[in-house]
């Protein structure tokens, strides 16, 4: 299940990526709306499937029970379908707009989101996006040739455009799955953090109730000898 998640939240990712950066390249503001709604209900989307595996995965295996694990996998499963064929749909409907202006930089992120949404489509067989090398090619040779771009950049954008299917799956996989358990981790921390703030405070709390039955406090003290200076014929101590 957690291979599927990862790929589903990290497709939705991809084309959220691919909608902003067209958006920005886009001179009609109709388009440009729309491209911004889609973007934040597939975020919305990612965020929604991503956060009901950590709660699934987070339980225990008597609530898992409880729950019903295979009913808890199969709805998520469901989810991740729904997502998958609106990305289809999304992408498809992005090919014609990239057409028209393309840029490196989206054409590598217009494959990247292709191969993820192809594979988890795959897992959940359903027919692919069938989109040849040659749309790549071919809008490669009319990408403008004015934008600048780093050594780097240019040797990864070039790269990602000639790797197979396969590889950057591995890829792109591999860098969602260190983020979401470093998202876990720092949760966990936190936690941690937090409980350990709470036993210091209960800690102190309880220090301070012991040293106020203590006469030999310095506060307790002070108010002793107050007292004794006032009343000579005895000596009491009190507390506050």
């Amino acid at each position: 299940m957690l291979p599927l998640i990862m790929a589903a939240c990290a497709a939705a990712g991809a084309v959220a990526g691919v909608l902003t950066t067209q958006a920005v390249n886009e001179k009609d503001r109709q388009a440009v709306k729309r491209y911004e709604k889609v973007n934040t209900e597939l975020i919305n989307s990612r965020d929604k499937l991503q956060q009901r595996y950590y709660e699934l995965s987070n339980r225990s295996q008597k609530q898992i029970k409880d729950l019903n694990l295979k009913l808890a996998e199969s709805e998520m499963e469901k989810d991740a379908l729904h997502l998958a064929v609106r990305l289809q749909n999304e992408l498809i409907s992005l090919m014609e707009s990239i057409d028209k202006n393309p840029s490196l930089e989206i054409l590598v992120q217009f494959k990247e989101a292709v191969v993820l949404t192809n594979y988890v489509l795959k897992q959940l067989n359903e027919n692919s996006i069938s989109i040849s090398q040659d749309y790549f090619s071919r809008n490669l040779v009319r990408v403008d040739r004015g934008d600048e771009y780093s050594k780097e950049r240019l040797t990864h954008f070039m790269s990602v455009l000639m790797s197979s299917e396969q590889d950057i799956v591995t890829s792109l996989l591999g860098e969602v799955q260190n983020k979401i358990f470093s998202q876990q981790y720092t949760k966990v921390e936190k936690n941690n953090t937090k409980k350990v703030n709470t036993l210091e405070s209960d800690t102190e709390i309880a220090k301070t109730r012991n040293t106020s039955h203590d006469i030999n406090h310095p506060r307790k003290m002070w108010h002793a000898k107050n007292y004794v200076n006032k009343n000579k014929t005895s000596i009491e101590f009190y507390l506050l």
